[in-house]
């Protein structure tokens, strides 16, 4: 730090670490820099949430597809069964 001394008394300090402008912005960004760290995990957060959503839908719908499936399978038998004892009569 250093410092000048005028002739009329007055001291100025020329070091930059003491600019109150200088801290203000700095703490200004830190707190920018913060909030942007927070905001970009909260969106790392839900898209992980999103993720693990998006996976147990699939399987829900992969699961439903394969149960409607079996049951269409099963009303073919049943209703090829009614037409040959409807045959048989």
């Amino acid at each position: 730090m250093s410092v000048t001394i005028n002739c009329c008394c007055t001291v100025q300090m020329l070091d930059t670490d003491i600019n109150p402008t200088w801290k203000n912005r700095k703490v200004q960004d830190q707190r920018l820099l913060q909030r942007a760290g927070q905001k970009r995990k909260a969106l790392s957060d839900e898209v992980g949430k999103l993720k693990v959503k998006r996976r147990a839908l699939q399987t829900d719908a992969e699961a439903l597809s394969a149960s409607a499936d079996d049951f269409q399978i099963k009303q073919r038998n049943c209703s090829n069964e009614l037409l040959a004892k409807a045959n048989g009569m």
